[in-house]
C-alpha cells in the first residue's frame, strides 16, 4: 500500500503543469463563450452557453486517458514501468485514479467559474 500512495502522488506532481494550463484554458474557454452568450441573450437568442461545460468535459475524458498511457508508448519507459516495485494492477489503478482526479479537478473548477460568473451577471440563478 506504502509504494501504491507513493506511486500516484508521483502520477499527480508529475502532472500537475498539465492540470493547471487545462484547467486555465477550459476556464477561459467556457468564460468567453458564456460571456458571448449572456451579451447576445439581451438582442434575440435565449441560451446561457451552459453547453460548453459538457464540451470541456468530453475532451478531457478523452485527453487525460491518452496522455496517462502515453508512457506506455515507448519501450524504454515501458521497461522502466515495469521494473517498479509496483504490481500492474496496482499501476493501472494508480493511472485510472490519476487521470480521474485530473479530469475531476478540471470539469470541477470549470463549472463552479461558470456558475460564479452566471449568478454574478444573470438573474437566473
Amino acid at each position: 500500500m506504502k509504494t501504491f500512495t507513493r506511486y500516484l502522488r508521483y502520477r499527480l506532481e508529475n502532472s500537475v503543469l498539465r492540470t493547471l494550463v487545462f484547467t486555465l484554458l477550459s476556464v477561459i474557454l467556457t468564460q468567453t463563450i458564456i460571456s458571448e452568450c449572456i451579451n447576445r441573450m439581451h438582442v434575440e437568442y435565449n441560451e446561457t452557453g451552459i453547453y460548453t461545460l459538457a464540451i470541456v468535459l468530453g475532451i478531457f475524458c478523452t485527453l487525460i486517458p491518452i496522455l496517462e498511457l502515453s508512457g506506455f508508448k515507448n519501450r524504454r519507459n515501458l521497461d522502466t514501468l515495469y521494473f517498479f516495485p509496483i504490481k500492474r494492477v496496482k499501476m493501472a489503478a494508480v493511472h485510472y485514479i490519476s487521470g480521474f482526479i485530473q479530469v475531476l479537478i478540471i470539469y470541477s473548477v470549470t463549472f463552479f467559474a461558470a456558475y460564479a460568473h452566471l449568478a454574478l451577471q444573470t438573474n437566473y440563478f
